[in-house]
């Protein structure tokens, strides 16, 4: 029998967009997927509940029919931990990988919990070696805290861009996205979101002349790095 790793969304399981099976490829055959979301149980309507307000950190997810939906963190955090624990008692997976780039309170686990925020952001800005670097993230919201946050750990040359990966001209936005950043003089382009895919890479690639890192596909090798 394979390892069995849990892949814990902030919305809905499974997704749309092909994020497990992407995660899943990158892994390997020896590797079972399960797949969980903190909005899971929800009825539609319960999710106006934990839409964001004044003082909330934003953030934005899929769901099971493909839109997108915004919520809130305090919202989210004890389902969260709800279907975390329902991995680990249920599931009886190895580890777990928090499908979101963004950085969250400590959760209670068992087993190995992978919260990629700041990995994501040290080997990212490793990559870069004194080359300037582009953050791109879904929502403009997150701008200013993001700002601070990579301020604070050192990172100061760096521009940060928004495209939203779950709107209706995703690619295009992308293309464009690339294209300020490569006039801004990036060498290297981080796509600071799950929702970003690898059609979107590779178009961001093309149009930034340059490479490109997507939080899913960077974050699913630190995952085999835990259970390989």
């Amino acid at each position: 029998m394979g390892v069995r790793v849990g892949l814990l969304t902030i919305g809905q399981a499974p997704r749309q967009d092909g994020l497990g099976r992407e995660i899943a490829n990158l892994l390997g055959s020896g590797v079972e997927i399960t797949e969980r979301g903190a909005l899971d149980e929800l009825a539609p309507n319960a999710l106006l509940n934990l839409a964001t307000s004044q003082g909330d950190r934003p953030l934005i997810t899929r769901l099971r029919d493909g839109s997108s939906t915004m919520v809130s963190e305090a919202g989210v955090m004890p389902l969260l931990q709800s279907q975390l624990d329902r991995l680990e008692r249920d599931d009886g997976v190895t580890a777990t990988l928090l499908l979101c780039s963004r950085a969250f309170p400590p959760f209670k686990h068992q087993r190995l919990l992978l919260q990629p925020h700041e990995a994501l952001r040290s080997a990212v800005w490793h990559m870069a070696n004194g080359q300037h670097l582009a953050t791109v993230v879904p929502v403009a919201d997150q701008l200013e805290g993001l700002r601070r946050e990579w301020a604070t750990a050192g990172v100061t040359d760096v521009d940060f861009f928004v495209a939203n990966p779950y709107g209706p001209d995703a690619i295009g936005q992308v293309a464009v996205t690339a294209q300020k950043a490569r006039k801004a003089g990036a060498r290297l382009l981080f796509l600071n979101c799950f929702g970003f895919d690898m059609a979107m890479r590779e178009t961001a690639r093309t149009n930034l002349g340059g490479p490109v890192v997507t939080a899913r596909s960077l974050a699913a090798r630190l995952l085999a790095e835990l259970v390989l």
